[in-house]
């Protein structure tokens, strides 16, 4: 082997060692930027669970749980009016109306938070609902003013459909994330 080739293969080796070295690199920064990405999509996702929709879902089971046990308590009073408004002034003032003071509240302040590009419909409908519920109702308790020919906003079922859609949805695409993210980047 002359000096010729020797300087050839070290330049080789060389050039093949700085071509190695520069694409581990790129393949390094890549995964590093990817595994980032997805880091901050969990996170993002998790808040989206934590404080919004998680609270709204357990408020909205425990909603519902409370209007199955007033239905079974009204039935026994179907033909007393006085214990009909006792109870119905019991539940609003004890559990109802707490829940959806803390349902708005949720809403009002992790708005950023809703998987849409807009304001669910089902989201403002549910806002009119306990609105217009709760002027009614102070109006009648402070003032005695009887409001029962104004047709209330009907609780919006589709703001529990769309809260329950939207925790199945986040749920999935966490876990696809998290599996993405323990499985090798490149």
């Amino acid at each position: 082997m002359n000096n010729t080739n020797a300087v050839e293969i070290a330049i080789i080796t060389g050039v093949v060692t700085i071509l190695v070295a520069v694409l581990t690199f790129v393949l390094n920064h890549y995964s590093s930027k990817r595994k980032k990405s997805l880091e901050l999509k969990i996170q993002y996702i998790e808040r989206q669970m934590e404080l919004l929709y998680g609270p709204l879902f357990s408020l909205l089971a425990q909603l519902c749980s409370l209007r199955d046990v007033k239905d079974k308590i009204d039935k026994k009073y179907i033909n007393k009016k006085d214990e009909l408004n006792r109870i119905d002034a019991f539940f609003n003032r004890n559990y109802f109306t707490p829940i959806h003071e803390r349902i708005k509240e949720i809403i009002s302040s992790n708005l950023y938070l809703i998987n849409e590009n807009k304001i669910p419909n089902s989201f403002l409908a549910y806002l009119r609902h306990v609105s217009q519920d709760k002027a009614q109702r102070e109006l009648y308790e402070r003032e005695r003013i009887e409001t029962s020919h104004i047709k209330g906003e009907m609780f919006p079922y589709s703001f529990k459909e769309n809260i329950e859609n939207n925790m199945k949805v986040l749920k999935q695409e966490l876990s696809e994330l998290r599996e993405s993210l323990g499985k090798k980047i490149i």
